[in-house]
């Protein structure tokens, strides 16, 4: 079950891939899925840097501010690394990869994730940090 959910679209757009904090406070955070899109806003499109260019109300559910900085947060992060560089790509964080590894425990570090405490922001919170 766990390997044919991985090759179909409901992982690619329904589920966390990364989560982004905005360019201004490490503690406030989109959530998006593997198509780099914000969990509330679901669309097949394909792109980076996408919670920048929605509204407010296309990015609400999907922006959560943190307690602590999630960068602390202990057993959840696949970080993404450049293979002829040992240094971290983007200012983003990674629930799993390619690797079997870390699709087998994605679900147990996603519920760690949820379990540091987090409220969702409102509208015109978003707009603070990420609307233009």
């Amino acid at each position: 079950m766990l390997n044919k959910m991985w090759y179909l679209d409901y992982r690619r757009i329904w589920l966390p891939y990364t989560v982004r904090p905005s360019h201004t406070n490490d503690k406030v955070c989109c959530i998006l899925n593997r198509n780099y899109q914000p969990l509330s806003n679901i669309t097949k499109y394909i792109g980076s840097d996408t919670e920048y260019n929605k509204s407010s109300s296309e990015l609400f559910g999907s922006v959560v501010k943190f307690k602590t900085d999630p960068k602390n947060f202990k057993d959840v992060w696949y970080r993404a690394y450049d293979p002829y560089e040992e240094l971290m790509i983007d200012h983003t964080y990674y629930l799993y990869n390619d690797s079997i590894k870390s699709k087998r425990s994605y679900f147990k570090r996603l519920t760690k994730l949820f379990s540091y405490q987090h409220e969702l922001l409102s509208k015109e919170e978003i707009e603070k940090f990420y609307v233009k």
